[in-house]
Formats: C-alpha cells, structure tokens, sequence
C-alpha cells in the first residue's frame, strides 16, 4: 500500500468538493427549550453538571447550539459561553466554550490570538488557512471583522512579511479557483512550471509556486501534483522539502497534503499534539472541535490507518496505559548476560584485539555489547590479573573520539559512569543542571544510592555534601532531596491520599496567586511511583490540567525543567529517554556525549522500551536514526546497543 503522501491513485478518486462525514451532526426532534432548560439546570444547580453539558454540545449541530444561544440569552438575561467560562475551567473549559462558539468565531479567534503580542503564531495560521474552504476563509474574515473591526488582510500584512507572508495573504484573500472540471495540459503546464522554478533552476522562484498552489482549484491542482511527480520523479512536497527551508516550506507542504487528504493532514496533526509525554491540549481541541462537524468520520479513518491505533484510543490512553504499567517494571535490556560465559575467552580475545597490530574494534565491540556489567567487570579483574594492566586504560589508549568514549562506558559500572558525569556536571565554572536533572529525576532509590558510594570512592564526599556546595534554592532543594535516595518505594496506592496530594498541588499552584514550589518538591521528590501515578490522575480530575501542564505554566528555569522530568518519569521513563535520545540526534550535528550516555546507562535497563516508545513517537527506527546520524565504529557499535528493530 503506497503511504498517504505518495498515494495519488486514492487522490485522484477523492471527490470534491467532499461529502460532510463529522461526528457532531443536527439532532433529529431538536427542542431549543428542553436543552436551554437542561443547560441552566447544569449550570446553575450545586457544582456543575458535566455530563450534561458534553451530551448538550456535542449531539446539537453549530446551527442548534446558536439557537439555544440566543434561546439561552432570552430566557436568563445572561451569555451561554460566558455562564459556561464561569463553571469550567483549564482545557474542559476550553474546550465546552470552544462546542458552544461559531466555528469561524473560534478560527477567527485562533488568529487573532495568533497574531498579537510579540512573534506571530505561524503554525496556527498556516493550519487554518492551508485547510479552509473559500467559504470558510469568507466567514471568519466575517468573524475577524466582528472582533477587531480591521480585516484579516489588513491585519496579516502587518503581521507577516517576506514569500510567507503574500503566500498567507493569498489564501486569506479566499479567491482559489472552484471550478470541479480539470484542463490536463494545464496541469502539464503548471507542473513544468514548478519543476523550472524549484528543482530545475539555481535557487527557487518561491512566487511562482505560490501562485499555483494558493490559486488553482483543489481537482486542478491534484492533477499537477500527478503530473509533476511525471516530470520530475518526485513528489512536489519531496522539492519543496529539498528547495525550501522555514515557514513557506511548512505553509507550502501543508497546503499540498491538504490537497491530497486534509483527514490524513489532521490526522498527523493530532498524532503531533498527543506524542510525547504529555498532550498538547490547545491543538487538540482546536482540531477536535473544528473538524467535528465536517470530517471527522474520515480523520479517524486515515489515523487508525496512519497508526495502527484508533483515534479515540489514544486519547483514552494518556493515562491509562500509565496507570496499567507494572511497577517495578521488568528489567527490558538489549545487553544481557551471556550464557556459558568464559572470563578466560574473553580476556584473551581483547588482549589479542588491543594488543596486536592495530586495534580489532570489532572484537571490542561484540564483546563489550555482549556481557551484562557483572560479567564485565568479572572480565576487567581477571584482565588485570592476566596482564598487569586495567583494561579501561588500555582501551582509552587503543581507541579515540566518541568510540572511545563509548566503549569505555560500557567497560565501566553503571553507578561509576554517573558519578563520574555527575562529578563532571559539577565541577569548575557553572553546572551543568541538564545532567543533574537526567540522572537523578530517573534513577531508583538504589541506583542513586550505587551512584552516591560511588561519588564517595571518587571524591571522598557524600553526593549530598557535593549538590549543597554546588546548587541553592528550590531547585537545589528538589535536587538534595533526590539525592538522598529517600523516595517512598511501596507499590500499593493510598486514593485518598492521592486525591489529598492534588488538592494540595492544585492550591499551590493554579489555584494561588504565587506559587507554592516547596508543596511541589515534598510531594514529586518523596511519594512512590504508584502513588504519584494516581495523583496525576486525580490532579487533572480537580484542574482540568495536566500537573505537567501547571508546573509549565507556573515555573520556569532549572526547577521547571527538574520537576517536568519527574513527571515524565512517573508517566514514562522509556518515552522520557526516547524523547532525549531524539534530541540529541536532531538538528544539526549530533550531540554525542548524550547520545552516549543514555545508550549505556539504559542498556541493560530499558533499551527494548524505549525503541518501542521512540518508534510509536516518532514513527521511525531508532536505530535508523543513529545510523543517519553517526558513523564508523561509533556508530557500529552503538547498533549492537540498540538491538535489532
């Protein structure tokens, strides 16, 4: 099956203009009176009845729900949405109030948003108007007006400039082409006029592919897309990735997957809100909302195709699968003991590959990813035994670069590594927090209290005495305090206590003015996993919030960053490492020591995981990844880390 972005054949059959295919549709015996007097009821009784509100505003067409607006109005003197603001709150309220609004209100108010106080939303734009019909385009420009009395051209101009800026205010324009009848040799014409202006000329005429792809009908403009991919060899969406860079590249490749599919479009961009380790809730809703009552049957349509996962599902599971995976979890390494393990063999092969005429790194290697710590470090006495010699020397001065940093490590102890890169993190000038949070924000009670006697052999300092010299403050607070390895390790969960516990958080954060941050350490650096799993879940119960969310919105620097790990951790440790593995490799250049660094330490801990839960996030191999990215022996070896796929 050819994938979404290079299926034109199902294209090509897609009608257009396409048939209304939401899940939100006009309710058969609709009574504006039964559900104005259900709503008040809701609203006005003791507490807010949800339930109501959700089956009201997701069974009612836009049309219906503005009459029980204006019905709403007539009968209470008062604003449906701002009655609804007023008993909701955190993203339920943004959410309910999002149902309850015009679908060009919401799109106009997304824009506007968008568009004020310092930097421009981009992506929002380019979401809105690289998927709405002229007509929608027509009534939120009508809605924008409402609101700030300029239009939304006038507006853009102002807002965005250069090639994305004529390409936004084109489509803001909502002048493309709706002609359904398709002219062929246009489309010959059109398509070899993008291949001379991109893939066939020195540098790109950005005008040209924007007059083409923000002018031409939708059926005219599948036809080029055809047509192209005959010319050049390659999908248009492959040139512009290749000729263009930034925010035209996005706008330009937006508008041609909606061409192709706008479901799969949204659909992507769901899987993009719910990836990582929590959701981003604005895009969802926003998306949730708007494609509701027009395409939302085939969205999860192309999401269960695209994910082998339904769309409903995964945003049931955010925290579901948290609260069903096993703690302890199970040891799910890619480096494990050897069986019939022979110490002798393998000092003998690597004093054979260190010692003769130049370095047999494949040996190193095959060895090194092949024994579990104990076995190495069994291989490491006897090595000295044999020859007199410590193996960890003689490797640093067989081998160089991030190999030898690499191979190193995984002839060393975990605990040695991070105190070693603890003691690293925290010496000379400045410290390096990122280290500090990564290690101690991840590691058990036990391997913190591995790494702490084996900071004391190093320095002859407790790691405790060292992080109170070295850091202050709240942050340095959380830090001494996970530090000292004392976290609750029971696997049973108290409800109530877990209920107390995001109540208490809540009114130190979102429900303060000011925030509480020491209520936030107690409870993140001491409760067990178990426990604080539930908590997390009672906490969006009370706030309607992720706590990731509020520690977000009420931190910032160095203790933001701390306790948003522990979070992480507490949801997902695999996802949280996948997430920085994927860090360090994107962008230009790799980040080696990183790379490194979770590579060994996770090796025999959770490698099998976190590839599943880089592959789910990020729907690619990790281990394709690294191979992209690095090379030589570095490279080969941290394959045999990663495993097979």
């Amino acid at each position: 099956m050819a994938h979404v972005w290079d299926d034109f054949e199902s294209m090509l059959k897609a009608p257009y203009p396409p048939a209304e295919r939401g899940t939100i549709k006009a309710k058969a015996n609709f009574n504006v009176s039964e559900d104005v007097a259900a709503l008040r009821k809701a609203i006005q009784g003791f507490g807010t009845d949800e339930k109501t509100l959700i089956d009201v505003l997701t069974h009612r067409s836009s049309s219906q729900k503005q009459a029980i607006s204006r019905a709403y109005a007539e009968t209470t003197k008062k604003i449906l949405v701002n009655d609804l603001k007023s008993d909701t709150g955190g993203d339920f309220e943004d959410l309910i109030v999002r149902l309850a609004t015009l679908p060009a209100v919401n799109d106009a108010k997304d824009i506007i948003k968008a568009t004020k106080g310092a930097g421009t939303d981009t992506k929002i734009l380019i979401e809105i108007l690289a998927s709405r019909t002229n007509k929608q385009i027509k009534e939120l420009s009508a809605a924008y007006a409402d609101e700030t009395k300029k239009t939304i051209v006038e507006n853009l101009k102002h807002e965005v400039s250069g090639h994305f800026g004529k390409a936004i205010v084109t489509l803001a324009e909502a002048a493309r082409d709706e002609s359904t009848s398709v002219n062929a040799n246009k489309a010959k014409e059109d398509a070899q006029a993008l291949y001379n202006a991109g893939e066939k000329k020195m540098g790109t005429d950005e005008s040209k592919f924007i007059e083409i792809l923000c002018k031409r009908s939708i059926p005219q403009l599948r036809q080029t897309l055809v047509e192209y991919k005959n010319i050049s060899g390659k999908t248009l969406q492959k040139s512009i990735e290749k000729e263009m860079s930034g925010e035209i590249e996005e706008l330009l490749v937006a508008i041609v997957k909606c061409i192709m599919n706008t479901p799969a479009y949204f659909a992507e961009k769901l899987n993009k809100s719910m990836k990582g380790i929590g959701t981003e809730e604005t895009s969802l809703n926003r998306i949730m909302v708007s494609r509701a009552e027009f395409d939302m049957v085939d969205i999860k349509a192309e999401y269960k195709k695209l994910y082998q996962c339904p769309l409903y599902q995964q945003i049931s599971d955010d925290f579901e699968s948290m609260l069903k995976a096993p703690y302890p979890p199970a040891e799910r390494g890619t480096i494990k003991a050897k069986a019939n393990f022979n110490v002798s063999e393998d000092v003998a092969a690597l004093r054979k590959a260190i010692q003769g005429f130049g370095t047999n790194e494949k040996t190193l290697i095959d060895v090194l990813t092949h024994r579990s710590s104990s076995q190495k470090q069994a291989i490491s006495r006897a090595y000295a035994e044999t020859t007199k010699k410590i193996l960890v020397n003689d490797l640093k001065s067989d081998t160089g670069g991030d190999f030898e940093d690499l191979i190193v490590r995984l002839a060393t102890l975990p605990a040695v590594n991070d105190a070693k890169d603890i003691i690293k993190a925290t010496k000379g000038a400045g410290t390096d927090k990122k280290i500090l949070i990564e290690m101690l924000a991840s590691r058990t009670n036990k391997q913190i209290k591995d790494l702490s006697a084996a900071h004391a052999d190093e320095t002859k300092k407790t790691l405790v005495q060292n992080l109170k010299t070295e850091i202050s403050g709240d942050f340095g607070k959380a830090i001494v305090m996970l530090a000292d390895a004392a976290r609750d390790e029971s696997t049973s969960v108290n409800a109530s206590k877990a209920k107390e516990d995001a109540q208490a958080l809540y009114n130190a954060g979102e429900k303060k003015f000011g925030t509480d941050e020491s209520k936030f350490i107690e409870i993140l650096c001491k409760r067990s996993i178990p426990q604080l799993r539930q908590t997390l879940v009672e906490y969006k119960n009370i706030s309607g919030k992720t706590l990731q969310k509020s520690i977000e919105k009420e931190m910032s620097g160095d203790l933001e960053d701390l306790l948003v790990t522990i979070v992480k951790c507490v949801i997902n440790t695999p996802a949280y490492f996948a997430e920085r593995l994927q860090n360090s490799l994107k962008g230009i250049g790799t980040d080696e020591s990183t790379l490194t660094r979770i590579m060994v330490s996770r090796a025999e801990v959770d490698m099998m995981d976190i590839k599943a839960e880089y592959k789910k996030l990020y729907q690619r191999s990790l281990c394709k990844d690294i191979s992209s990215d690095v090379g030589g022996d570095y490279c080969d070896c941290l394959k045999m880390i990663c495993g097979e796929d």
